[in-house]
């Protein structure tokens, strides 16, 4: 029989979101237990009166901390993690775990379906020639696709036991370097169908905008460092240069962790003397411009 425990992770959710998550991951008839870690939010925390739900509360570490929390008091099967925002679909949790298990895999990933700041939806999937599968490469986890964000991300029970768990260090990619961990340790089923419906909250909060942007870059080195490859290789490339891209534009081309990617990209051979040149103008317009709107 499988049986599943779902983990969801919360810091100050709006009232009724981290409601509809916990009745999200009820709905799923393999479902034995939910933990909802608290990450010390700054209000108490009420959830569906159900045998099946706890809460945990611990001061505030992060996401990452608060995923390790739950996956300490995981004895079912197998584990699925959750957001506050976000909410399961019962069939493709079903599904994937299926995949999972005729793989003998110690994990799965899935597909989800996004929605804007206007409600309109966008069904993410895994690549055709994923689907259905496990993950070709161990690497292949740094692919920028949604594909690897934590919401529904599955767990063997094994690989808990075995040790694997996220950086509590990191606070921005810590979702794909915990898929390439797993992977790591065996395949990775990737599942055909969606199994998260992601949501958007209320203050517009993401982790692209500016002000995340220097954290961003920082744990994208730790993590490049760690896991570079000939799989991995590409993806870095292509992330690196956008951050560049995204931090010149956002005025943060003087910041250390800037010139410390800039250096990278340099070594790499991932930009030239002409995109240099682009990258210093571009930052120092952003620059002048924020300064001025100051003066």
């Amino acid at each position: 029989m499988t049986s599943v425990h779902a983990i969801i992770t919360t810091f100050d959710a709006p009232d009724g979101m981290l409601a509809r998550a916990v009745a999200s991951v009820l709905a799923c008839s393999d479902v034995e237990r939910v933990t909802v870690v608290d990450d010390g939010s700054n209000r108490r925390v009420e959830v569906e009166r159900d045998v099946r739900v706890e809460v945990v509360r611990q001061p505030n570490a992060g996401p990452s901390s608060a995923r390790n929390a739950g996956l300490e008091r995981v004895r079912s099967n197998w584990a699925i993690m959750l957001d506050d925002d976000d909410e399961l679909i019962a069939a493709g949790v079903a599904g994937a775990l299926d995949l999972a298990q005729r793989l003998g895999a110690v994990g799965a990933v899935v597909g989800r379906v996004s929605c804007d700041e206007r409600g309109r939806e966008c069904v993410r999937e895994a690549p055709a020639g994923w689907a259905g599968g496990a993950l070709p490469h161990p690497g292949d986890a740094f692919r920028p696709l949604q594909l690897f964000n934590a919401s529904g991300t599955v767990v063997a029970k094994g690989a808990i036991e075995a040790g694997v768990r996220y950086d509590p260090g990191l606070r921005i990619g810590e979702d794909r370097e915990f898929v390439r961990r797993l992977a790591a340790m065996g395949p990775v089923a990737v599942a055909s169908g969606v199994a998260v419906r992601a949501g958007v909250r209320p203050d517009g909060e993401r982790l692209t905008s500016v002000r995340h942007l220097i954290r961003r870059a920082t744990d994208h080195m730790t993590i490049m460092e760690r896991w570079i490859d000939e799989e991995s290789h590409q993806h870095f490339r292509e992330g690196t240069r956008w951050l560049l891209n995204a931090m010149s534009k956002s005025g943060l081309g003087r910041e250390p962790s800037y010139g410390q990617l800039l250096e990278i990209a340099v070594d790499r051979g991932w930009i030239g003397p002409i995109d240099r040149l682009r990258l210093a103008i571009r930052a120092g317009r952003a620059a002048n411009t924020i300064e001025g709107g100051k003066s």
